[in-house]
């Protein structure tokens, strides 16, 4: 996260250099709270809010998929509005599916 936009980087072996540096698709003002998971197929589900960093008021949760060259598939949304001071999560389950955890109240997520 710099420069209020987030991004997300895939780590050689060692965490000692990082490649790929994907942004969101839409790159809009004021993006925090960055999330990323891959699945055992390579396949990446990055999560963000944007909104301003306050503590009080909302800020929208949205999401991509990414494909395992840090491409995004086409695949986004918004997983509605959340209260501010809160972090969306996510997390890959048994199945492979991608979840997202949030206080945001659900619109469209994958």
């Amino acid at each position: 996260m710099t420069r209020h936009r987030v991004y997300w980087a895939i780590s050689d072996a060692g965490m000692m250099g990082y490649r790929l540096h994907a942004g969101t698709p839409t790159s809009q003002e004021d993006e925090i709270y960055p999330c990323a998971v891959a699945n055992r197929t390579g396949d990446v589900l990055f999560v963000w809010q944007v909104g301003p960093m306050a503590v009080k008021g909302t800020a929208t949760v949205k999401w991509a998929r990414y494909d395992k060259d840090g491409k995004p598939t086409g695949e986004a949304g918004m997983a509605g509005k959340s209260f501010a001071g809160t972090k969306a999560t996510a997390f890959v389950g048994n199945d492979d599916n991608f979840y997202i955890v949030t206080t945001a109240r659900r619109t469209n997520a994958p």
